[in-house]
């Protein structure tokens, strides 16, 4: 069974890092499965949920494209370095079907 709608709450920033990144080191949610991301800083509707966007934006509510959360995180934080990794797999992500969906590789030193 499915939901109609999959809403991610986060902090923009975890630490000192933007959370919305053009490329992601290690991915937990595949991004076709969300619709909403809601940020203390904003609230934004994927590309893929036009439908909701024109809904949620006709009633009135503020609302973000993604490219703008991310240039908001960046000017507070940066744009962070990206993360080298080496060969070596520590760790792997199942999804919640058991589908494995990345690997986690250690850092490199």
């Amino acid at each position: 069974m499915s939901s109609l709608l999959t809403l991610i709450v986060a902090n923009l920033l975890w630490g000192r890092l933007p959370i919305v990144k053009d490329n992601v080191l290690t991915a937990t949610t595949p991004g076709e499965t969300v619709d909403v991301l809601v940020t203390e800083r904003g609230v934004t509707i994927y590309p893929s949920r036009r439908d909701l966007w024109e809904k949620v934006t006709a009633a009135g509510l503020p609302v973000k494209d993604i490219h703008e959360l991310k240039q908001e995180a960046e000017k507070i934080a940066g744009t962070p370095q990206a993360v080298k990794t080496g060969d070596r797999i520590v760790a792997v992500v199942e999804y919640r079907d058991g589908t494995v969906i990345d690997v986690v590789s250690q850092v490199a030193e």
